[in-house]
């Protein structure tokens, strides 16, 4: 597993916690949920989940709907949100969605609407 860095120095004593296996608090959650340091969260994340369960990963599969690249969040980790005028927009009709192949739709129970 990679080195953790984290730049969010009130997750610094989360994260002392959960490498020494403690149980975290709601008002650590909170921290978690509202840091902006995905990277050392998901870190974190994964390390419990090694713990827990070795170098095993469950997947929810679900169907990804996009209806447009245009996003105000601007997340680190995103190659695909457009700012409202940039170039490379898309903007896609929901008919689109309707002619998904049905064995896509056996394969992935849930929708997930996502976009920023």
């Amino acid at each position: 597993m990679s080195e953790l860095t984290i730049t969010d120095q009130r997750l610094k004593p989360i994260a002392e916690r959960v490498l020494a296996g403690e149980r975290l608090s709601i008002d650590d959650g909170i921290t978690l949920y509202r840091s902006p340091d995905l990277l050392a969260v998901g870190w974190l994340a994964n390390h419990v989940r090694e713990k827990k369960h070795g170098n095993v990963t469950y997947f929810n599969v679900n169907r990804h709907i996009n209806p447009t690249n245009i996003c105000v969040a601007h997340c680190k980790l995103c190659a695909f949100g457009r700012d409202p005028n940039a170039p490379g927009l898309t903007i896609f009709h929901w008919k689109r969605y309707t002619r998904a192949p049905s064995k896509a739709r056996e394969k992935a129970p849930g929708i997930h609407i996502v976009g920023g």
